[in-house]
């Protein structure tokens, strides 16, 4: 178990350092900010994400994104951006659990995402703690390089899941969705985009596929 918990590390590390040229990722969270969870130990998540403005009909931004479990407290991702006005093409993300969450307790994640030589990487830290009426999230984050604080909720409610999430600063992007479960492999997560400064609102889908990737699961 250790040996194999060594080589995921390795794999993990030799991952990043590939994508610290590359480009930035988003990993397990509500949709704009990340929670102090992973995709689970052995996972592989795939999902095809869709944004663009409210009212509007072209797509602005399409991304695959791919995220993979090392260990129950490791995960770290790349994404594409196949078309769009990006910089970046490839993009990459990781998390950590500092510290996992018990019935009724704090789960604590550090991570960063922006891991590219076209913008300063942001650096973050999450803490979740589940209450009887729902999940609540709070930390802080830094965007090129000032910093944020950020906060969460979300609430399941059978095969939905409503979250909501806000960020302050400069941009002060927020946002509100909601997450239908259609199989256990299977989800569509929506919700409306809220930036700041006069922007206007957007929207975005996000298709996503989960497959355990050992044999005993």
């Amino acid at each position: 178990m250790a040996a194999k918990s060594a080589l995921f590390l390795c794999i993990a590390i030799s991952s990043l350092l590939l994508l610290a040229t590359s480009g930035w990722g988003c990993g397990t969270g509500l949709l704009v900010i990340p929670t102090a969870e992973t995709v689970g130990d052995g996972v592989y998540s795939f999902e095809y994400q869709v944004d663009s403005e409210s009212g509007g009909v072209l797509l602005d931004t399409g991304l695959l994104n791919n995220q993979l479990g090392l260990g129950e407290r490791f995960e770290t991702g790349v994404d594409f951006i196949p078309h769009g006005d990006a910089p970046s093409r490839v993009l990459g993300n990781y998390k950590y659990i500092i510290k996992p969450q018990g019935d009724g307790k704090m789960a604590l994640a550090v991570g960063a995402v922006d891991i590219s030589h076209h913008r300063k990487p942001s650096f973050f830290t999450v803490a979740s703690i589940q209450q009887r009426f729902g999940r609540f999230h709070f930390g802080a984050m830094s965007v090129e390089s000032a910093g944020c604080g950020i906060v969460g909720f979300d609430k399941e409610c059978g095969k939905i899941t409503f979250m909501c999430d806000y960020t302050t600063g400069r941009v002060n992007p927020a946002s509100i969705g909601l997450t239908y479960q259609i199989t256990s492999a299977f989800g569509i997560d929506t919700g409306v985009l809220i930036p700041g400064g006069g922007e206007k609102a957007g929207f975005t889908i996000h298709f996503v596929w989960n497959k355990s990737l050992r044999k005993d699961k």
